[in-house]
């Protein structure tokens, strides 16, 4: 399957480009949509790179809207048209103008855009034919999708039907014409029917579509229902297995973060409704992300669900719940609460694993504090006035040693005999690292003989062995 970021860059130039097609194109497009250019850039994916005919750069050239107020004359040529500019932002608005307002069918103006030979150029064709499906009413939608049996699509004819299918997910671009009020909210969902009508669409060219395009062709649909058909795009997923495991993780955080977003009850209510049957199709993900995103959304409102939560059969559910929970608490500052969600699991796994974020939110503490004031944390975790356990003795000598390294060796020589063992270990662990770094192999080994705690020994131990080697070569 290609990765997601593959994909995603399409919706970066072509949307853009679609949107000012919508603008400029009155006589062919009209619609009483307000434009609103923060809620329309809040729908733009923002990623980058692309398998998609390489669209990396439309958004600079087609988002400056001012230039585009040449619309091409259905009388011209490619020829005629591309003589009107040379290289730059005009040039690609007028190609992208041409292709959208030519009436020639999509296979013969991707034969003429073959005759392109800047790269560049063929990308704003391509552009301007996805923005052609994007955009057209019911009837011309339709009729690109009525094609023979016999007709074999090339992949960029595939390419094109794809992206514009998953462009008209965007209320930006839709019309009274092809079933969405023009009155719209932007962001809104879209009716079921007309999902349906998308859906259909897709499906019936799914078939038809080469077997190395279909996985990045899926998650190109989902992506762009992600913005407005969440929940419907949803209920395919768990209905379809196959389709479920042709998109990525990545794709489903963002159909389940709309849902949340919209209605974080309504939302979380339905996944969890269905996660036994998410479970048999094959999308089991569903509820790990679901629990994420709901955190996310409003760790508050994720709390309510937990007696909910704790009843349910499946163990990778509660697990996943206990230690996004534990995680929120982290991140809220209360640190108890996360210790009481660690002392509360059975699950030896599970335990470790949320022992193990709150050990590595300690350290951050304990880093931030000591770079303020390394004497002072230090101190006061040898003497046990402090909140942090004695093992986070190491990170905060570290940092001391980063900013005033004289001083804590001076620290570390007056103190280090009259520690015990249990506490002087955290230290010497701190300067064998120190010493391996500076190729003295036998003092590292030296502090590395005072650490008691087996699987910091072990650790230090491999620091040493990969210094000692790397001074031999």
């Amino acid at each position: 399957m290609f990765s997601s970021r593959k994909v995603v860059s399409v919706f970066l130039g072509a949307v853009v480009a679609c949107a000012v097609i919508w603008i400029v194109s009155s006589a062919k497009i009209r619609s009483s949509v307000e434009l609103n250019s923060k809620s329309f850039d809040a729908t733009i994916p923002r990623k980058d790179s692309t398998r998609y005919g390489e669209l990396k750069k439309p958004v600079a050239l087609a988002a400056g809207g001012s230039s585009f107020q040449e619309p091409t004359s259905s009388s011209e040529t490619l020829n005629s048209v591309l003589q009107k500019a040379g290289a730059g932002k005009r040039r690609g608005n007028l190609i992208i103008q041409y292709f959208y307002n030519s009436e020639e069918s999509i296979k013969s103006l991707l034969d003429e855009a073959e005759t392109l030979l800047d790269g560049n150029d063929l990308n704003f064709a391509l552009t301007g034919l996805k923005c052609r499906v994007a955009l057209a009413n019911e009837e011309v939608f339709n009729g690109l999708f009525n094609l023979p049996e016999d007709v074999i699509l090339s992949a960029k004819h595939q390419e094109v039907l794809i992206c514009g299918l998953a462009f008209r997910f965007n209320p930006m671009f839709s019309s009274a014409t092809v079933g969405v009020p023009s009155s719209a909210a932007f962001g809104a969902e879209i009716s079921e029917s007309r999902f349906d009508a998308i859906f259909s669409k897709f499906l019936s060219l799914s078939e038809r579509l080469d077997d190395s395009f279909l996985d990045e062709a899926t998650e190109a649909f989902y992506q762009g229902a992600s913005q407005t058909a969440a929940s419907f795009a949803y209920q395919t997923l768990i209905e379809r297995g196959d389709l479920s495991e042709s998109i990525s993780g990545e794709t489903k955080g963002r159909i389940v973060e709309e849902m949340l977003l919209d209605d974080p009850e309504s939302g979380f209510e339905l996944i969890f409704s269905n996660r036994e049957r998410s479970l048999e199709s094959g999308g089991a993900q569903f509820q790990s992300i679901a629990i994420e995103k709901l955190f996310e959304v409003d760790g508050e409102k994720a709390l309510e669900f937990e007696d909910r939560i704790s009843d349910a059969e499946d163990g990778r559910f509660v697990a996943t719940y206990q230690k996004e929970k534990a995680s929120f608490f982290l991140e809220s500052g209360n640190l108890a609460e996360a210790k009481d969600v660690a002392a509360s699991v059975t699950d030896p796994n599970l335990s470790e694993q949320i022992t193990s974020l709150i050990l590595e939110h300690e350290s951050k503490l304990v880093a931030e504090a000591a770079a303020i004031d390394p004497k002072n944390v230090v101190s006061s975790i040898v003497t046990g006035s402090s909140e942090f356990p004695q093992y986070h003795l190491s990170t905060a000598l570290g940092e001391w040693i980063n900013h005033d390294g004289d001083a804590a060796a001076q620290w570390a020589e007056e103190q280090v005999d009259q520690l015990p063992p249990e506490t002087r270990q955290y230290i010497a662990a701190v300067y064998a690292k120190e010493a391996a770094s500076q190729g003295d192999i036998s003092l590292a080994q030296q502090w590395a003989d005072l650490i008691l705690d087996t699987d910091t020994a072990a650790e230090i131990q491999e620091v040493i062995s990969k210094a000692e080697a790397s001074a031999q070569h």
